[in-house]
């Protein structure tokens, strides 16, 4: 497993980010032994890009957690696919519009990130480490993800990876536009 520090990425985090981030640590912390910030935002953030697109795995009941974070977060939770533990929190119009997306952990956060679609988007944050602050915070990068996001390079984070969901080529297009790879 690679882990890179923050300082040595340049991680980009709004203050906005920032705070609702510490926040979501500390709720987080008292209902899962593991919650980790994962996907575009992280990748975004590398590349000193915002987005309001949160995307949340946690140890645990994703649909359970997810509804009481949005009971202390004064808002309401959608549960997107109750099969498999996905659910959304949109936080009101005064909070700066973010969406929370909340699902299981599968396995160890680095098998976790093995099931993403791109080695760009199976990066992660430990919210754990958030808590002490950004200066502590190292990125997980199991599957080369940074190195190709240097390189400008789409990668499926697996062979089996477009065999699971054919519309991941369509993806990987999209992304590859709208990165300017």
């Amino acid at each position: 497993m690679t882990k890179l520090t923050k300082e040595r990425l340049k991680f980009f985090v709004t203050e906005e980010a920032a705070s609702l981030l510490a926040k979501l640590g500390e709720l987080l912390m008292e209902r899962s032994n593991g919650c980790y910030v994962v996907g575009g935002f992280v990748r975004d953030g590398l590349m000193g890009r915002t987005n309001s697109d949160i995307d949340v795995v946690v140890a645990g009941d994703a649909t359970l957690i997810a509804s009481e974070v949005a009971k202390c977060l004064g808002t309401r939770m959608v549960p997107l696919d109750e099969v498999n533990q996905i659910a959304r929190i949109v936080l009101p119009q005064a909070e700066g519009r973010w969406h929370l997306d909340f699902a299981a952990m599968r396995g160890s956060i680095e098998e976790d990130l093995g099931y993403r679609d791109f080695t760009i988007n199976a990066l992660a944050i430990d919210l754990a480490e958030i808590r002490s602050g950004w200066s502590q915070v190292r990125v997980i990068d199991p599957l080369g993800g940074y190195r190709d996001l240097s390189s400008g390079m789409v990668r499926a984070a697996s062979k089996a990876s477009f065999q699971q969901d054919p519309a991941r080529l369509l993806r990987a297009v999209r992304l590859s536009a709208m990165l300017s790879f």
